[in-house]
């Protein structure tokens, strides 16, 4: 039975096109279900604590030996990814 692949391509480049164009830095995944930005601020707990006021879960990155960063799992439906993004903002500028 083949997997396809192109369902969580497609799903990846949505949420890496979403955050770069809100100024997220981050490397595109090439094999993986998540993605692993840098927490706008340096401080992993605080942006993800912020966005989980957003209702976006994510996990800081330093439970990865990755300080500074957070991870996001995109194997969500494509609507909470779209839904995803105004949060995303609101989070941003509230870091500064």
């Amino acid at each position: 039975m083949a997997i396809d692949t192109g369902i969580y391509e497609r799903k990846r480049d949505a949420l890496c096109q979403g955050l770069a164009g809100l100024g997220y830095q981050f490397v595109k995944p090439m094999g993986t279900f998540y993605l692993l930005p840098r927490a706008p601020g340096g401080d992993d707990l605080k942006f993800v604590e912020l966005l989980q006021n957003e209702l976006i879960l994510t996990v800081p990155g330093r439970g990865f030996a990755l300080p500074g960063y957070f991870r996001i799992a995109f194997c969500v439906e494509d609507e909470v990814i779209e839904r995803s993004m105004k949060g995303f903002a609101r989070a941003r500028e509230k870091i500064g």
